[in-house]
């Protein structure tokens, strides 16, 4: 969880264990109108994002090997600031 005014970038790093199917949500207040996700591996390489204009973005990996993975947070859009959003990540 956490907060963003608008045109602002925030930074997590985890940890996803190799063999596993990974999906991560991304959801915002109701004042927040486009936040975007992308996931980049421990070398910086993007694995997935999206940049799409909406406030619910979904990114996935399928790491081969334990590895600290980065999720950047951008928030486009926030009528009323600071826009606050969260993260789940789920694995099958």
């Amino acid at each position: 969880v956490g907060k963003l005014d608008e045109d602002q970038s925030d930074t997590w790093t985890f940890v996803l264990a190799g063999g596993n199917d990974y999906t991560i949500i991304g959801v915002c207040d109701e004042d927040c109108g486009d936040i975007d996700l992308t996931l980049l591996d421990d070398r910086g390489d993007v694995i997935d994002e999206d940049v799409l204009e909406d406030s619910y973005p979904i990114v996935s990996a399928s790491p081969r090997r334990d590895a600290a993975y980065t999720i950047d947070v951008d928030m486009y859009k926030c009528d009323v600031e600071p826009c606050y959003f969260g993260m789940a990540i789920f694995s099958k």
